[in-house]
């Protein structure tokens, strides 16, 4: 497949449009042909010119022509002659043209534009001129359509059979349309309709969203965030024109129907709906049947009445399984059962070779056709499903350039391109007069075990739809994850098969793993069927709940899985030579993320023409020579691309400009990084704790420290449990928070200088992890996301040359243990002797963090299509699996599906379309405009009374209590000068003293908790708790003597002491003579911290201390509505407790207080970009007279740290031995540094390796060691005992990848991977 993007003038080729474009833009040889050819072009469109006015001013002196057919007839003759004509007269010019664009492509071996040009049409043929109503159009892409207005033509025929001139003679959009008297319009070929870029205003969020619109179209039909005018639209020039006339209207699904569906009456139908919607039986669930038994239309002999059993199989069953009577009330397509074949091949070395097909089991899945078809006619889901997408932009004020925002999937570039795609494809008879729609589709697939004590494992395949928004699909509760597929293994039963065919002997484990991959891609080609493919080529119309007819085009943006199914799905190797699936680095130099040498990734990435070029000739080696599946023969034609002879069904996929799955396959976060990157830094570290110092405890000291980290937020940092670092049973969101709460917890546990160096790590990985997970991108966020990727790859190398290689290094007994259950067989264990283990973090996931930041501009951001979302919804399944028989669980689990899905569509049709606001959405409601102040919420109850006159009697025998000092006079003037403001005066506008005048009514009125609105970076609504006298009570306030070039920090960290109310009245008279109603006054009673300063602020968390009780102003009060939000405050465990604690008081809750405090701004995204100035979209403040934030820029003298390649030393030929560790040639020295003019390690001598390169028990040895294949693949017959460079997958590569998962998650993997990469180790 030829790449989508080639410049006809210099023949260069691009697999994206973004850079086709920027190379046109700036393009030699395009400007020089443009130059030349345009004088020469201009004399050839005068010539036409004249000769057309000619031809018009003879017909109008001649008489009146008679009208019908015979015009149509003339005048095809009329426009012969003036064509032949025309080319006689300018076949010069365009001889000319052609020659002096030849001349200008030079030494091009590629034709030139002139030459590539299709002859001109002599005449028009007769199936673009509209036939007799007595015939019938041939036509498939041109067809009449009635006029309306604004349409416009070159020509057109009048009833007096004289010619007229069109006042648009520019206007492309010309098609054929019946005028008044049999006049006509002619239609052009190659109709393309006009796109307008249509802007909105600014709004309050300085906010613009930029439409791309069709011409005919005239306004956007359906926009679930409605910003456009009609204003905007004339502005952008879009003719207002009437719309088509609509097309007959089918029924929306249901519509009209009394029924609810197999059940005869409403009281059947409910306890239905209760009994597949209830996954436990709690308390909540017996009332919520209770609820149905009273209702006062409940009968309870319709429940008795009703067969169950035969209601719940028409529930579940497809509508061809029933008779017409029984499955009417369906409406959808169900689930399908197809056969899973594969041609299994078998060489001519073997016993029968030949090619024979074999079943390998049954796949169970659901058309894509028929979901989208439900998805649509959705009148609940259609408010929030977004017809057009758009390009949005932020101008933070009036100075500041527009930037783009990268979020929603239906505002990313690749959702755009398919939008202009789609938009410009030529009018058809199904398309013509429809408005145009992409369909995103976004597949999601990883493998899940069911339960926790046995093997029972489920492979979905969920499909989601870019079209809405990513706080809808993030929960999984919203059930957007459609069920399309559970795709199967190959069984073992398989294995008997070939046995018997082969004549009792077992075939190779590579034949095995060719049939593993066949299998895989097998159940793609079902899924993308011929249904799917016809409406990416041609549409398909739908009708809408708005009941308007569209015409939608379905479109694969991304597919999420990880990395063992990406390589099966892009056709590579497992853990090969290349193994990036995007470009060609080499599996030795995985470290060099974002360094100089990290060129593979922009300017090596991989051909998908010329790996599936590669793949077929090597299937056709298989299949037609009968050679093996591996060895020398498919090595010398895929070992360099480290492809395997697969035949991808995404590749013929019917799009105008290509599909590449390579690019879909998306960037993993989840896998990648948190479970990927991070946990084996995380374990690494334990590991460096046990060799730092074991008398000393490390690890329980690490564990005290996590158990006294307080929590955070509803949703943010959970309770850490009494053994933090033992890697027992973590789930994601366990690494995420150790991630967030690394840096108090490891700080000083190593010695210098490599506390330091790890404190840099850590926090560069807690920004990378926040920038990286960020729901809101811009393109400022996106260059600090850029810079500290490089500072990621730097420090990473840093911390294992100049820390890691200092410590010798083992195993953890868990890692010990779980290796040798994997080694085991049956009842009996492996070695469980802790082996020697190094940092290993530079793996393949480490070089895809390097393909954030372009995935994030082309995709949107990460949560769209992390698995993340995938794993999630696995929850749903194992919910469903109780209620199976355990055995031909797959059938019956998608027949539960079913059921809960046409439960909630009766429900919807009893009910009505709901009109679902497009805002409430699981994260919080959108705010339209982001304001300072935050509201809040205090409980209006007054039950717990605090009386003054008690609380404040002087009792000279009790001691002072220093947090009570002045607590009424600081009270009183704190409400008298809120009061004042509210009023709009100042406090010295009345006498001193004044505020002696306010009275409280002798009680106070306390609460425990207070709630605080704000709006979050990403313009959605989050409510932060603030609860007193747990960890939970802190919060952050702006500092108004923060100016910009101050030096002030720009937010106040207080702690919450109590939250009270007061009924107020004030005695005095305002300024103006009025008096003042009494009114309630809420307001906080807090204790500040103090900022202290220490260390450089880039790598560091902001410290603070508790104000001391002697400071005047350490305790104040507050206004609620001053709070931003809550803020995580964590012990700074290295400082130690106060040495002299707080006096005691009935005020507050005794509690041992710490010296020093760090702030967390790591708990949660939106506390983060509250550190990025000016960055942040929701966060208003920011935007005028507050500091700016500069993204930081690499140093000229940086240190990038370029490490040792890892490539091992080359084995010797065959009957000389292998070459001995001192015979590794010069260039391949491990110890030898690449030179790149910048600051790196020096070189070691030869003589004198580094010392971890040549210690044994070292911590990189045995990375450095030669690896010696496995027993089954040295006595393969496949393999080529004399290719001395064969790539093998060893036992070291299956180790990292299993390093990365738990348990089930490695049973689940055995299920899917068995025969590719589990069976090896």
């Amino acid at each position: 497949m030829s790449p989508p993007f080639q410049c006809i003038d210099c023949g260069k080729k691009y697999k994206t449009p973004g850079h086709f474009e920027k190379h046109q833009r700036s393009c030699k040889a395009g400007k020089r042909s443009f130059a030349e050819v345009l004088e020469v072009t201009k004399r050839l469109w005068e010539v036409k010119k004249k000769r057309r006015l000619d031809v018009e001013r003879i017909q109008n002196d001649d008489e009146e022509m008679p009208v019908g057919e015979h015009i149509v007839a003339e005048r095809l003759d009329v426009e012969r002659i003036q064509d032949d004509e025309e080319m006689s007269v300018d076949e010069h010019i365009v001889s000319e043209a052609r020659e002096v664009h030849e001349n200008a492509r030079q030494a091009n071996s590629e034709p030139s534009l002139a030459q590539r040009k299709a002859p001109r049409a002599v005449g028009p043929p007769r199936r673009y001129c509209q036939p007799s109503d007595s015939e019938d159009s041939e036509d498939d892409n041109v067809r009449a359509v009635p006029g309306a207005a604004g349409s416009s033509s070159r020509s057109a025929v009048h009833p007096s059979g004289r010619h007229s001139q069109s006042s648009d003679s520019e206007d492309n959009n010309v098609r054929a349309v019946p005028g008044t008297a049999g006049s006509y319009l002619w239609l052009k070929p190659n109709d393309i309709r006009r796109l307008y870029p249509v802007p909105s205003k600014l709004d309050v969020n300085g906010i613009r969203r930029s439409y791309l619109i069709a011409g005919d179209q005239a306004r956007l039909s359906h926009d679930p965030d409605p910003v456009l005018t009609i204003q905007d639209l004339i502005a952008a020039g879009i003719p207002l024109i009437a719309t088509c006339a609509e097309r007959p209207k089918e029924a929306p699904l249901l519509a009209g129907t009394s029924s609810y569906g197999p059940f005869q009456s409403k009281s059947a139908f409910e306890v239905a709906e209760w009994f597949w919607n209830s996954n436990s039986k709690s308390f909540l669930e017996f009332q919520k049947l209770m609820g149905i038994f009273k209702q006062p239309s409940f009968n309870l002999s319709e429940v008795v009445s009703t067969d169950w059993t035969q209601t719940f199989h028409s529930l579940g069953a497809n509508k061809d399984d029933l008779s017409d009577s029984d499955g009417a009330w369906i409406c959808d397509d169900g689930w399908k059962k197809a056969k899973i074949s594969i041609n299994v091949p078998f060489h001519h070395a073997m016993s029968r070779p030949g090619n024979i097909s074999h079943q390998v089991g049954e796949l169970h899945y659901r058309s894509i056709m028929s979901v989208i078809r439900e998805k649509i006619s959705n009148a609940d889901d259609a408010t929030q499903f977004h017809y057009a997408p758009y390009k949005a932009t932020w101008k933070p004020n009036k100075s500041s350039p527009e930037v783009e925002l990268y979020g929603e999937m239906y505002t990313s570039r690749a959702f755009r391109e398919a939008h202009e795609e789609v938009q410009r494809l030529p009018n058809t008879k199904i398309n013509s007069g429809l408005e145009r729609v992409v369909v995103g589709l976004m597949f999601s697939s990883n493998a899940t075990t069911l339960t926790h004590f046995c093997e029972a494992s489920l492979w979905p395949c969920y499909l989601m739809f870019a079209n809405e928004s990513k706080y809808r699909r993030c929960e999984p509760n919203a059930r957007l994850c459609y069920h399309v597929a559970y795709f199967q293994t190959v069984p073992n039963s398989f294995k008997d098969k070939l046995r018997e065919r082969n004549g009792g002997k077992l075939p190779t484990e590579n034949l095995f793993g060719f049939c593993d991959r066949e299998v895989y891609q097998a159940q793609w080609s079902i899924l993308l069927d011929e249904e799917l493919r016809n409406a990416m080529k041609d549409g398909v119309v739908l009708m809408c709940p708005d009941n308007k007819e569209r015409c939608f085009y379905p479109r694969i943006l991304t597919h999420s899985a990880d990395y063992p199914e990406k390589v099966s799905a892009a056709g590579l190797r497992q853990y090969g030579l290349l193994p990036c699936h995007r470009c060609h680095v080499s599996r030795w130099e995985l470290s060099k993320l974002n360094s100089p040498l990290d060129t593979e990734r922009e300017s090596d990435q991989r051909s998908d023409s010329q790996q599936h070029g590669l793949m077929s000739q090597a299937r056709k080696k298989i299949y037609d020579d009968k050679y093996a599946v591996a060895g020398k023969p498919m090595d010398d034609i895929l070992k360099d691309k480290s492809l395997q002879p697969v035949e991808s069904p995404f590749a013929t996929l019917p799009i105008p400009q290509g599909f590449s799955i390579s690019s879909a396959l998306v960037v993993d976060l989840l896998h990648e990084f948190e479970i990927g990157v991070w946990k084996r830094l995380f374990i690494h570290l334990l590991r460096l704790l046990e060799a730092v110092g074991v008398a000393k405890s490390l690890s329980a000291e690490l564990n005290a420290r996590y158990r006294a980290t307080p929590s955070f937020g509803r949703d943010g940092i959970r309770k850490f449990g009494v053994d933090a670092s033992a890697m027992k049973r973590k789930a994601t969101r366990d690494y995420e928070d150790l991630l967030q709460c690394a840096i108090p917890a490891f700080e000083l546990l190593l010695p210098e200088p490599h506390n330091t160096r790890l404190m840099k790590l850590l926090y560069t990985c807690a920004q990378w992890h926040a920038l990286a997970k960020l729901r809101l991108h811009n393109d400022l966020t996106l260059q600090l996301l850029d810079y500290t990727t490089t500072q990621l790859g730097a420090q990473m190398r840093t911390f294992e040359r100049d820390t890691c290689s200092k410590y010798q290094t083992v195993e953890l007994k868990t890692e010990a243990d779980a290796r040798a259950r994997r080694q085991g067989s049956g009842n009996e264990l492996g070695s469980s002797e802790r082996r020697p283990a190094a940092l290993g973090v530079f793996t393949i996931k480490f070089h895809y963090l390097g393909d954030y930041v372009s995935t994030i501009r082309y995709y949107g951001t990460t949560d769209s299509y992390s698995t993340e979302i995938g794993e999630l919804a696995h929850r749903i399944p194992k919910q469903w699996y109780p209620r199976t028989d355990k055995r031909s669980f797959t059938g019956q689990i998608s027949q539960i599906e079913r059921r809960q899905a046409r439960l909630a569509r009766i429900r919807r049709d009893i009910q009505g379309s709901s009109s679902g606001s497009p805002t409430s959405h699981a994260s919080g409601k959108f705010r339209s405009q982001a304001t300072v102040d935050s509201s809040y919420h205090i409980a209006e109850d007054q039950n717990d009374v605090i009386y003054l006159n008690v609380e404040f009697t002087f009792d000279p025998d009790a001691p002072e209590d220093p947090y009570t000092t002045d607590f009424l006079p600081k009270l009183k003037q704190h409400i008298l000068s809120r009061l004042l403001l509210k009023y709009g005066f100042l406090e010295r506008d009345l006498p001193p003293n004044s505020w002696e005048s306010i009275v409280l009514g002798d009680r106070l009125y306390r609460h425990k908790i207070a709630k605080f609105k704000y709006t979050s970076y990403d313009l959605r609504e989050k409510i932060d708790v603030v609860h007193i006298n747990t960890p939970q009570c802190n919060i952050m306030l702006l500092n108004g003597r923060c100016t910009v070039g101050s030096r002030e920090h720009p937010y106040l960290y207080a702690k919450v002491l109590g939250i009270y109310h007061a009924n107020v009245s004030f005695l005095g008279t305002l300024p103006d003579g009025s008096k003042l109603v009494p009114q309630r006054i809420d307001f906080l009673w807090v204790r500040w911290f103090d900022q202290v300063q220490e260390g450089s602020p880039e790598f560091t968390l902001d410290h603070v201390n508790l104000s001391p009780l002697d400071v005047a102003d350490s305790i104040q009060f507050v206004n609620p509505m001053d709070v931003l939000r809550g803020v995580h405050i964590i012990p700074r465990f290295t400082k130690g407790l106060m040495k002299h604690q707080d006096p005691k008081s009935s005020w507050i809750k005794d509690e041992k207080l710490w010296t020093e405090y760090a702030v967390n701004r790591f708990a949660d995204r939106d506390l983060f970009m509250r550190y990025q100035y000016g960055m942040s979209v929701g966060h208003a403040y920011m935007r005028d007279d507050f500091p700016v934030s500069k993204i930081p820029s690499i140093p000229q003298d940086f240190d990038f740290c370029i490490l040792p390649s890892t490539k091992p030393p080359p084995k010797a030929p065959k009957g000389k031995g292998r070459a001995k560790a001192t015979e590794i040639p010069p260039g391949d020295h491990p110890s030898e540094v690449v030179s790149l003019n910048i600051p790196a390690p020096a070189p070691t001598p030869a003589s004198a390796p580094s010392a971890h390169i040549q210690a044994p028990n070292t911590a990189s040895s045995s990375r450095q060691q030669i690896r010696t294949p496995s027993t089954h693949q040295l006595t393969n017959a496949d393999v080529d005992s004399e290719d001395s460079d064969r790539e093998v997958d060893g036992a070291e590569d299956g180790e990292e990848y299993l390093d990365d998962m738990d348990d089930e998650e490695i049973t689940a993997c055995e299920e899917m991977y068995a025969q590719e990469l589990m069976d090896e180790y």
